[in-house]
């Protein structure tokens, strides 16, 4: 895996300690500022203290000047050495402060450096939204500036955002504009740069040939530079080259050459990052336990750096190292490791977009509320204007009546006018009302025809249920039946939403699955899943924006035996199974893929569940909406084992009394509160 240049700025030179020490005692207040941030600066990579107390007394002596340009110096000071240790959040909040010091200064050229400093620490957070509007804003001041040198830097920053979000075309089209700037000033630094993220991006997609040419020739101009650092990202990302190539003696050359730089340099990051590719590449090379050797010294950092990406890499590594040595329970338990941290890392982008989205509804409704109280100001001044016209008009009496019934025809014309203009328009939402209600009931019979029907129902489980509750008119849920010979398929499935957008990819979802069975003559219900998560991508990669959206779903197949019995396949996306023996107290789950029929970062083969079932039996398959419906006294989720108990509780009653019962006790555990989601449980007694 190879690295980008996250951002291109200009950062501060590093003196000898000494020297620093003796220009700060003579120098005036300016320079001193200056200089206990090149002394903090220095410290930095090995003494974080001492560097946080040097640039903390550069803003003692800034804030004491009261100069925005000061100022922001300090807090830049402070952003460098959080970037140096790892520290990005605080970093971030550190770059915000520089970017509101800047503003006050008016300076074009430094709020576009700050910009770029904040694009290039969002990238570092994975954040890439605010990275690009940051990015964005800044080239949008240097190409007002015609500050080429920075133009080709923005450019390049611009790349990096639609790189790591595989927006490859994008990215070469920015890069490439980027290197006409840089080959035309002669910009050695940006054009390194440039040929380094164009040999990432290249690797990305699997051409190592062309990776190589642009990763060899960044690293020709870093070493004519001399600059260590970035000499030492270019060995990094030469040596995953040449391990991609499995040229494996030269990948393990120029690693070891990168983290012996960066180990030089004290720097974490570039320790971290590179010493999981020289791990693999040593396992590859059957050196076990160099690769162990190589994992255990990197894995702390990463650990302290909290750089979540980095350690799936060598849990990764670590289980495929355990797995070679035979060692299978230590090999499970790094995947389980990496399992989890997946997990956590999808969870926090979850949050990360549900975030957004709650601050951006937040400030449309500030915004609204600002612009009701702007026209209940703009009523109250025209009131009062209108009241002082009628009280002029009064004090002039008899000679201007004339004049006042002239106005006041004329008011009664353009009141007419109005109302005729108001009439029209109510008129016409009306219109626009009943056209929306009409294409969401047609929405409607739509999704209706697509389910199985109610005959069809009884003809196939004459002892069973479907509890089927939208939360709007149309239904991200949806249940679905397929009968041949023998057999009998069952699913109750839920797709991304609810309402129109929901009842939208229940229909691309329900045909995907037709399709699986009717065309393609699978039978098995993992086979089935797995055919339909393939169809239903290729429907949405035919958008030119990416589709997140996809299908939780619980699949089962029933097949008699003449014995009486019946066996049971079963496969789930997300959503499980439960089955009640007869006269058993507990609930047997089987559990689901933890991924969606949809797109999915690490998509695996659904596995098929089977088992035998005896009459009396009973199995349940169902949606998260049941389970997930807020209420009771204290207004709380009705959870999965309350939903287990119930079931268990009405094991001896007939399935038309069990669906009586969770109708009931879902209505008065809802209350007054709304439903919060499509609602499908499905329950068949053998």
């Amino acid at each position: 895996m190879l690295f980008f240049f996250y951002s291109l700025s200009v950062n501060a030179n590093n003196h000898y300690t000494d020297s620093l020490l003796k220009i700060i005692a003579a120098a005036d207040d300016s320079l001193k500022i200056v200089n206990l941030n090149k002394l903090a600066s220095s410290y930095s990579s090995h003494n974080i203290d001492s560097a946080l107390f040097f640039a903390k007394k550069a803003l003692q002596i800034a804030r004491k000047k009261n100069n925005p340009y000061l100022i922001s110096l300090a807090y830049y000071a402070h952003a460098n050495i959080y970037r140096k240790n790892g520290q990005y959040r605080k970093e971030l909040d550190y770059r915000k402060m520089v970017l509101e010091e800047r503003l006050k200064t008016n300076d074009s050229n430094l709020i576009g450096r700050s910009y770029m400093d904040l694009g290039g620490v969002y990238i570092f957070l994975e954040r890439f939204k605010p990275a690009l509007e940051n990015h964005l804003k800044s080239l949008e001041i240097f190409e007002k500036l015609k500050n080429f040198e920075r133009l080709s830097a923005c450019y390049v920053n611009v790349g990096n955002v639609y790189s790591y979000q595989n927006d490859f075309s994008t990215a070469i089209d920015y890069y490439l504009k980027a290197e006409n700037i840089a080959d035309t000033v002669q910009n050695k630094d940006v054009l390194a740069t440039i040929y380094n993220n164009l040999g990432a991006l290249y690797e990305n997609i699997k051409d190592y040939k062309n990776a190589k040419i642009y990763i060899t020739k960044s690293l020709h101009l870093r070493l004519q530079r001399g600059f260590k650092n970035e000499i030492a990202m270019a060995y990094g990302n030469l040596g995953c080259i040449y391990f991609s190539l499995n040229e494996k003696k030269e990948a393990i050359h120029y690693l070891t050459k990168s983290i012996a730089l960066y180990k030089e340099l004290n720097d974490k990051d570039g320790i971290t990052t590179y010493m999981v590719s020289l791990a693999s590449a040593h396992a590859n090379s059957g050196n076990l336990d160099s690769a162990l050797y190589y994992v255990n010294e990197g894995l702390p950092i990463a650990e302290q750096l909290q750089l979540k990406k980095i350690r799936t890499l060598y849990y990764s590594t670590l289980s495929e190292i355990y797995e070679q040595k035979k060692d299978f329970s230590n090999a499970f338990i790094f995947q389980k490791k990496l399992k989890l941290l997946n997990d956590t890392i999808l969870k926090e982008d979850q949050n990360r977009e549900v975030s957004e989205l709650k601050n951006k509804y937040e400030s449309t409704q500030k915004q609204r509320e600002i612009n009701e109280l702007e026209n209940q100001k703009l009523a109250q001044q025209l009131e009062l204007e209108k009241q002082k016209k009628y009280k002029n008009i009064l004090i002039l009496g008899s000679l201007l009546l004339s004049v006042i019934i002239l106005l006041f025809y004329n008011r009664f014309k353009l009141n007419k006018r109005s109302t005729n203009l108001l009439q029209a328009h109510n008129k016409e939402m009306a219109l626009k009302n009943k056209e929306i209600t009409d294409s969401i009931a047609y929405a409607k019979r739509i999704q209706t025809a697509i389910l199985p029907s109610e005959k069809l129902i009884k003809q196939y489980l004459p002892n069973g249920f479907i509890l089927y509750k939208p939360k709007d008119v149309v239904s991200g849920d949806f249940y679905w039946f397929h009968a041949s010979e023998n057999s009998l398929y069952v699913a109750a499935a839920d797709c991304t939403g609810h309402g129109v957008p929901g009842a939208m990819v229940s229909v691309i979802c329900n045909n995907a699955l037709n399709r699986a069975v009717r065309e393609f003559g699978l039978t098995i219900p993992n086979d089935i899943l797995n055919k339909t998560r393939e169809l239903v991508m290729k429907e949405f990669e035919k958008s030119d924006e990416e589709v997140k959206d996809g299908m939780d779903i619980s699949l089962c197949k029933l097949e008699s035996h003449p014995s009486g019995e019946y066996n049971l396949d079963w496969a789930g996306a997300n959503n499980p199974l439960w089955i009640i023996k007869k006269n058993d107290a507990e609930i047997t789950e089987y559990k689901p893929n933890k991924q969606p029929i949809g797109k999915t970062d690490f998509p695996a083969p659904f596995v098929l569940h089977s088992t035998l079932l005896q009459k009396g039996d009973t199995l349940y398959l169902f949606t998260d909406g049941y389970q997930d419906q807020f209420g009771g006294e204290k207004g709380k989720k009705f959870k999965a084992a309350q939903l287990k108990k119930i079931l268990l509780s009405i094991q001896q009653d007939s399935m038309v009394e069990q669906i009586h019962c969770l109708e009931t006790t879902f209505d008065k555990w809802r209350g007054n509160l709304e439903q919060v989601d499509d609602i499908c449980i499905i329950g068949i007694r053998i």
